[in-house]
């Protein structure tokens, strides 16, 4: 009995040394946990202020004291927060996903999703180091040896392994792509806006303003536009400007009669098309060279030109006194004229009859200076027999001027002639200075009252005249007639003298 109750007395010892020994360990345990409920509530409420920081929370709300029914309002804070966080991620993804595809160009089956880039843990997890990735039931020995001079230390620690390298996530690879192609853009955006204000400065136009290429400045592109509009329609004036130079050009060698047109096409090269310039260049130099030349040779003639009128107007001059001299002196005479008539008329009344004059009418027994004014035309050729008609009679009428015997003045007067029956005539073509052509001569044969019929005279270098040739007494026609007539008259008076000298020796016998 006394056996037992030892025993028993030692198991009761033994449980109270457990008991205290437990009771020790959950006091541990209760430290820790409320320690770890501590660091908790500390942790969610800085995460809610990070999140939010006007957001109404404390560590007191959240303490091991509260009750669990009380931590619902914090907790739901943070679970509100969180899931803005989310919704915010969310949208940034599907920012990135579409930045993305509309800088890399992506469609269809390559472009990326918002889904995609918002789910970090899609992303490959870091692999393990070289020597944790080894067969984990491989032995100690297998690794490398150790080195043999090294001593012995079995308690010495590990060698530091080297961190492994960072694995990018989807998101933060293609942040950093389109980063970098934002960065390409932009640079690509400065070389474009230099570009269009160095063609700006070519064409002279107005510059565009770089914050038309800035988010900032026109956010709808509106000034962009005008000013490339502005650009482009200043460029097709140049277009037009030089296709009307070309055309000028064209104009300009089709009318001073190049021996090769201007080819001055965009397509030409610009050896091409500068070889083509100053080819026409020379053909312009030249021809200025020779007009130059001319304009001289033109104004030197005018010169001279003017010389001669001033000559010709003196002279001119001098020939109107000259006029009026003669005028005056057929005044002076046609005076003295009517003077003698008169003195005639006291001294014989019957003169005027026997010399053919009725009153003051004049019978003009010479008609050869009246002849030579006369122009006719050949009517009819008669080849056969070698006579023509010409339309010239008895009774010609043309215009004359006469002097007025009281004024001396010029009166355009009209005449009447007829041709003479022993007339000699000429026929030309023309009697235009330079186009003078002579033809042949005629005798009158038979003159009518409109017409005259007259024989061709065949010598050396006459020919057929033809209907319409002019004929006029010349005049050497004028003084054959003259020599003809004195040659008549000397013949009849050789005939009257034979005639007396017959008669007289008749009376004699």
């Amino acid at each position: 009995m006394k056996i037992a109750n030892r025993i028993l007395n030692i198991l009761v010892l033994l449980l109270a040394l457990g008991a205290a020994t437990g009771s020790f360990f959950l006091f541990q345990k209760r430290e820790q946990i409320t320690k770890g409920r501590q660091m908790m509530s500390e942790a969610v409420v800085k995460t809610v202020k990070t999140i939010d920081p006007a957001a109404k929370i404390s560590v007191e709300e959240m303490s091991i004291a509260k009750p669990a029914a009380d931590l619902a309002a914090p907790l739901k804070v943070l679970e509100d927060n969180t899931k803005k966080i989310v919704d915010q991620r969310n949208k940034i993804a599907a920012a990135v996903a579409e930045i993305s595809n509309a800088v890399m160009g992506w469609s269809g089956d390559k472009a990326k999703k918002g889904e995609e880039f918002a789910d970090y843990a899609a992303t490959t997890p870091p692999p393990p180091p070289a020597e944790e990735a080894a067969d984990p039931k491989a032995p100690a020995d297998s690794k490398a040896p150790a080195d043999p001079k090294a001593p012995a230390n079995p308690k010495a620690a590990p060698a530091p392994k080297a961190p492994a390298a960072p694995v990018e996530t989807l998101l933060e690879q293609n942040t950093k792509m389109v980063v970098a192609r934002g960065k390409y853009y932009i640079d690509r955006n400065l070389k474009v806006q230099n570009g269009i204000n160095r063609l700006v400065d070519a064409l002279k136009g107005k510059r565009i303003s770089p914050a038309d290429f800035t988010p900032d400045g026109d956010k709808n592109n509106q000034k962009l536009v005008a000013n490339f509009d502005a650009l482009l329609a200043r460029a097709r004036m140049f277009v037009h400007r030089y296709n009307s130079f070309e055309t000028h050009l064209s104009k300009v060698a089709k009318a001073l009669k190049f021996k090769t047109k201007p080819a001055l096409s965009h397509s030409l090269s610009n050896g091409v098309f500068d070889k083509n310039l100053k080819v026409h260049m020379a053909y312009t130099r030249a021809f200025a060279e020779e007009k130059e030349k001319l304009e001289k040779e033109n104004s030197k003639l005018k010169t001279e030109i003017k010389d001669l009128n001033d000559q010709i107007a003196d002279l001119t001059k001098q020939l109107r006194n000259e006029q009026k001299k003669v005028a005056d002196r057929s005044n002076q005479l046609e005076k003295a004229r009517k003077e003698i008539d008169r003195l005639k008329d006291i001294i014989d009344p019957t003169w005027r009859e026997r010399e053919g004059r009725k009153g003051d009418k004049i019978v003009v027994k010479d008609e050869t200076p009246l002849l030579r004014k006369l122009r006719g035309k050949v009517t009819h050729v008669n080849e056969k027999f070698g006579f023509v008609t010409v339309n010239l009679g008895q009774n010609n009428e043309f215009e004359d001027i006469k002097i007025d015997v009281d004024t001396g003045k010029q009166v355009p007067t009209k005449r009447k002639v007829g041709i003479p029956t022993d007339a000699v005539m000429t026929v030309a073509t023309s009697l235009e200075p330079g186009k003078a052509d002579y033809v042949c001569r005629l005798v009158v044969l038979r003159v009518g009252k409109d017409a005259t019929i007259a024989n061709i005279v065949a010598n050396g270098g006459s020919r057929m005249p033809k209907v319409g040739d002019i004929v006029f007494f010349s005049e050497s026609d004028v003084k054959q007639m003259k020599e003809i007539r004195n040659a008549a008259k000397s013949d009849k008076s050789d005939s009257a003298a034979s005639a007396k000298s017959a008669e007289d020796a008749l009376l004699d016998m």
